[in-house]
C-alpha cells in the first residue's frame, strides 16, 4: 500500500502490529521509554527528542520489545526490587506536577542546609525551623495529590542496611499497613488482559508516537490526516472522530497510571 505524500519518512502503520503479542512487561516498558522521551526534563534539545520517538517507533524496537522483555525479567514485575532511575524520575514527576509547593520547600530547606553550619546541631527543629517538621519529614503519600490530579504518590521507602533483617522487615509492615490503608481509599483502577488488548486494536503506541512527534516538530499534520495513518482501511468508524475525542483520553488514563499495568498478574 503506497503512503500518502504527508505520511513522514519514518512512520509505516504495520510495524505496530507485534503489539498484539506484548505481554505485560513489554508494555510497561514501550510506554516508559515513550514517557521518558516525550519528558522535557530527559532531552532540552527537541530535534533529540524527535529523534528518540523515531526509534521507538522503528520495526526494529517494537519487536525487540516483544523478544526481549518476559514477565519475569522485567524489573516492574517484582514485588520487591531494588530503586532503579525511572524511579526517582517518577517521583520527581509527582511532586513537580502535584504539590508546586513542595519544590519551593525543598528548594528552600537545601539553600538552608547549605549555609548552615555545625551549630544547627542546637537548633530545636519545630520551634527554631516550624516548617521543617511539619514538611519535610511528611511521608510522601500523605501529601494530598492536587485538585487538578487524583493520582497517589509513588510509595519510596528508605532502608537502612546498618539494622537486621528483622528490624527491617518489621518497619516495612508498618510502612505497608500505612500505604495500604490509604491505598484502599483511592485505589485507582487495574488494567485487565482486554484492555491491553484493546490499547494494540487502537494503535495506542503509534498514536503517542505520531502525535508527539507532530507536536515536538511541528509538522503541523492535521487530525484528519493522523486519523487516516492510523487507520487506512478502517470502515467502522471515523478515524478523526477517534483522533479528536477518545485517544486523548484514553492515553491520558494509561501514562497516568503506568504502575498499575502489572496488576492483575498471577503470582
Amino acid at each position: 500500500m503506497r503512503k500518502p505524500g504527508y505520511c513522514p519518512e519514518w512512520f509505516d502503520i504495520k510495524n505496530y502490529d507485534i503489539c498484539k503479542e506484548y505481554s505485560r512487561s513489554a508494555w510497561i516498558a514501550a510506554l516508559l521509554l515513550r514517557d521518558s522521551a516525550a519528558n522535557p526534563d530527559f532531552y532540552g534539545d527537541k530535534s533529540e527528542a524527535a529523534d528518540r520517538i523515531v526509534d521507538l517507533a522503528s520495526r526494529e524496537r517494537l519487536e525487540g520489545l516483544h523478544s526481549r522483555w518476559s514477565e519475569e525479567e522485567y524489573y516492574g514485575m517484582a514485588a520487591t526490587s531494588e530503586a532503579v532511575l525511572y524511579d526517582f524520575t517518577e517521583v520527581y514527576s509527582w511532586i513537580r506536577t502535584n504539590q508546586g509547593e513542595i519544590i519551593n520547600e525543598i528548594s528552600g530547606l537545601l539553600k538552608w542546609s547549605e549555609e548552615i553550619d555545625e551549630s544547627w546541631i542546637n537548633l530545636t527543629i519545630g520551634e527554631d525551623f516550624p516548617n521543617v517538621d511539619k514538611n519535610f519529614f511528611t511521608p510522601l503519600g500523605e501529601w494530598k495529590p492536587s485538585k487538578d490530579s487524583s493520582e497517589s504518590a509513588p510509595l519510596l521507602v528508605r532502608c537502612d542496611l546498618m539494622f537486621s533483617d528483622e528490624q527491617i522487615i518489621d518497619d516495612l509492615k508498618k510502612v505497608l499497613a500505612k500505604a495500604r490503608t490509604r491505598m484502599a481509599a483511592n485505589p485507582g483502577k487495574a488494567f485487565s488482559d482486554v484492555a491491553l488488548q484493546e490499547w494494540a486494536e487502537w494503535k495506542l503506541l503509534a498514536y503517542f508516537d505520531l502525535t508527539v512527534w507532530n507536536e515536538i516538530t511541528g509538522a503541523g499534520l492535521t487530525k484528519v490526516q493522523i486519523g487516516n495513518l492510523l487507520y487506512p482501511d478502517e470502515l467502522d468508524f471515523d478515524p478523526t472522530q477517534r483522533v479528536s475525542r477518545t485517544m486523548p483520553d484514553k492515553l491520558q488514563k494509561v501514562m497516568s497510571g503506568l504502575r498499575q499495568i502489572h496488576r492483575g498478574v498471577k503470582v
